[in-house]
Parts: structure tokens; C-alpha cells; sequence
């Protein structure tokens, strides 16, 4: 298992949730959250993963102040 695969299943489920608080729709969420994560596979060498999963929520905000 890779780091990144680590990284994915230890806070998946946490990211959804804050997501669907965000956006209140699961299909919506499933994407911003999908998002969220590729995002995170482009930037894995450089993103401080000590900052986790705080970059992921604010991926995740953004991605709802988008949708609204």
C-alpha cells in the first residue's frame, strides 16, 4: 500500500462527511470529495503531510463555495 493509499483511507470518510455538511447533496459531496483527492494525488510531493487533513477540508470548502 502506498502513502497515498494510506493517506486516502484514513480520512475518506471524515472529508465526505464535512462535504456533505458543506453542500448538503451526496452526489455533490462524492464529487467534491473525489475532487479533493485527485487533487491531493497531483500535489502529493509537495504538500506537507503534516497539513492533513486540513488541506483536504479546505480543497473541500472550496470546492463548495464553488458549487454555491
Amino acid at each position: 500500500m502506498t502513502a497515498f493509499d494510506e493517506i486516502y483511507r484514513q480520512h475518506l470518510s471524515s472529508v465526505f462527511r464535512y462535504a456533505m455538511r458543506c453542500v448538503g447533496r451526496r452526489e455533490i459531496a462524492e464529487e467534491i470529495t473525489s475532487e479533493a483527492f485527485v487533487e491531493l494525488f497531483r500535489r502529493f510531493d509537495r504538500i506537507d503531510q503534516a497539513q492533513l487533513p486540513r488541506w483536504l477540508f479546505t480543497v473541500v470548502r472550496n470546492g463548495a463555495t464553488d458549487f454555491w
